[in-house]
């Protein structure tokens, strides 16, 4: 089992909130539950360092353009609740990707009412390593709701090279 939820009482812009971090821990667990028919994703130990957990996807060949892993830590598929402020918009993902060039979509939303979501995206610049990705949530992706400061947002799902059927290659994740 693995995760342990990290919440600084105090962030500021300029230094992103980690809500997560997937790590060995005999006190913690974390899920990653795949939308059905879309991916799957398991925890494993990180491919490259062969240390520590984190969250493998595999977008299968013929999903969904949408195909994404939702990260789980409570009932309902939540998380501890993610505290936007005027001044903290932006989360962080570490995340590995066979390709540079890909764009990664986060979206957070309420986990009792599905229709109080926000979405964005940030692009892979790295192939075959780990780079962290800054997700500005005050930047909301072409057509999804705008961050609503007054939402309880508790869950977090994750979709690797959005917009485009999946073809069976596989990403990891780490650290939001």
């Amino acid at each position: 089992s693995c995760s342990s939820l990290r919440l600084p009482n105090s962030r500021t812009a300029s230094r992103p909130r980690r809500i997560r971090r997937i790590t060995t821990s005999a006190n913690a667990s974390i899920a990653v539950i795949s939308m059905p028919r879309t991916s799957s994703a398991i925890i494993v130990t990180d491919p490259v360092s062969g240390t520590g957990k984190v969250a493998k996807v595999v977008k299968a060949a013929g999903s969904q353009t949408w195909a994404g892993t939702t990260m789980s830590t409570g009932a309902n598929q939540s998380i501890a609740t993610i505290a936007f402020t005027d001044t903290t918009k932006t989360l962080t993902l570490r995340v590995w990707s066979p390709d540079a060039g890909i764009p990664v979509r986060l979206k957070v939303e309420n986990a009792s009412d599905d229709k109080k979501t926000v979405e964005t995206e940030a692009t892979t610049t790295v192939a075959n390593g780990w780079q962290t990705l800054s997700f500005n949530f005050a930047n909301q992706a072409a057509g999804t709701d705008a961050l609503n400061l007054a939402t309880v947002y508790n869950k977090a799902s994750v979709f690797f090279a959005f917009g485009t059927a999946g073809t069976g290659k596989t990403y990891y994740f780490d650290d939001l």
